[in-house]
């Protein structure tokens, strides 16, 4: 699988974020999903902060999860994002042979930004698969799912390990 997501900073953390109101199209194949978005904490370890919309993203982490929710992926980069920016992540379920164990049972997201004030903010985010194969759970997400500040803009799938799902032609 492929993933390519654009941040979407236009989204109300409210909304996107709320575990009721998420915008998945389909929940399928979807264990779980949580969402958070709040002020980073400082020295003293409390965090005042009130606007957790970003202007900036500087930080950005994927993580694939496996059964146990440990991760078995880690797609990490820094810089200064934009709204708009893309972002690509590459499956790990695109390698051959992978062991049963290291098939990804989730993913996970953290955004660390700053707001229109400056203040230091992070969006974390986590969606739980149940992995059962078939026309029907595929694909998991769908391109215009938002969950926080991630709006998924392509979903390209493999049958590698769910022989029952048609691969989804990449966009040219």
């Amino acid at each position: 699988a492929i993933y390519s997501f654009v941040l979407d900073f236009g989204q109300d953390p409210q909304q996107s974020c709320h575990p009721q109101v998420n915008t998945l199209q389909d929940e399928t194949n979807i264990l779980g999903v949580s969402c958070q978005a709040s002020g980073l904490k400082g020295l003293n370890n409390s965090s005042s902060v009130t606007d957790v919309v970003p202007v900036k993203v500087t930080r950005i982490q994927v993580y694939e999860l496996d059964a146990n929710r440990m991760p078995i992926q880690i797609f990490q980069v820094t810089g200064d994002f934009d709204n708009g920016h893309p972002i690509t992540f590459l499956s790990i379920v695109n390698q051959p042979n992978l062991d049963s164990d290291k098939l990804p049972r989730g993913l996970e997201a953290t955004l660390v930004g700053i707001n229109a004030a400056g203040e230091p903010v992070e969006t974390h985010w986590q969606i739980l698969f149940t992995n059962q194969c078939g026309s029907s759970s595929f694909p998991v997400l769908n391109v215009g799912d938002q969950i926080g500040f991630f709006q998924i803009v392509m979903a390209s799938l493999s049958p590698l390990y769910c022989p029952g799902v048609l691969p989804t032609p990449l966009p040219t």
